[in-house]
């Protein structure tokens, strides 16, 4: 389990759980170079994974409009989230 009050960056693989942007700060991100979380929170919107099997490359997850979004950490993925 990972908590933090901003951003989330895991040189490795994220496993469990990882809660970012605690106190509803809705422009955290979670990024790890493996991402196979039982559960991502950003702010107060939360989702459990539902597909099997460890997301390989580096991965980035966002909230936008309410529901949270993991796709591969590219430069047109980071210049599109708003993140602090």
């Amino acid at each position: 389990r990972v908590v933090a009050g901003g951003n989330i960056i895991v040189l490795g693989a994220l496993r469990g759980t990882a809660i970012a942007g605690l106190g509803s700060r809705k422009h955290a991100i979670v990024v790890a170079l493996e991402m196979d979380p039982i559960q991502i929170r950003i702010g107060d919107v939360a989702v459990r994974q539902t597909k099997k099997g460890t997301r390989k490359g580096a991965q980035i997850a966002y909230l936008d409009l309410g529901k949270i979004y993991v796709e591969p950490l590219c430069r047109e993925v980071i210049d599109a989230v708003e993140f602090q």
